[in-house]
C-alpha cells in the first residue's frame, strides 16, 4: 500500500505544471506564469510549452518545476499564446502549445 500511495503521489507531482517566473524581485515576476496558467486552464497549453522569445527557441530543463524567464515585465511588449496545432505548424513541436513573448 505504501509503495502505491508513493507511485500516486510522484505520478500527480509530474502532471504539475511548470511555473514560469520573470527576473523580478516583487510579484512582478509572476507576470508571466499568469499568461500561462489561462493557456493551461483554456486547453491552449500543455504542462511542458515551447517558449518563444523574440522569435527565438527558449530552452528550459522540462524536468524543473520552476522556469526562470531571462526578462523583466517592463521589457514585455506582448504575450500570445499558440495552441498546439499552431505550434506544430509554425515550429514542428506536437502537443505542447506556445508561449509567444515580444520583448525589446
Amino acid at each position: 500500500m505504501k509503495k502505491l500511495t508513493a507511485f500516486v503521489v510522484l505520478f500527480l507531482m509530474s502532471c504539475h505544471p511548470k511555473t514560469f517566473v520573470l527576473e523580478e524581485k516583487n510579484d512582478d515576476k509572476f507576470f508571466l506564469n499568469q499568461e500561462v496558467k489561462r493557456g493551461y486552464s483554456d486547453g491552449i497549453l500543455s504542462k511542458n510549452p515551447l517558449i518563444i522569445i523574440n522569435g527565438e527557441v527558449f530552452k528550459y530543463d522540462e524536468n524543473l518545476d520552476t522556469i526562470k524567464i531571462p526578462l523583466k515585465k517592463s521589457r514585455i511588449e506582448s504575450v500570445n499564446l499558440l495552441n498546439e496545432n499552431g505550434a506544430k505548424t509554425i515550429y514542428g513541436v506536437e502537443k505542447r502549445g506556445a508561449v509567444i513573448i515580444n520583448a525589446f
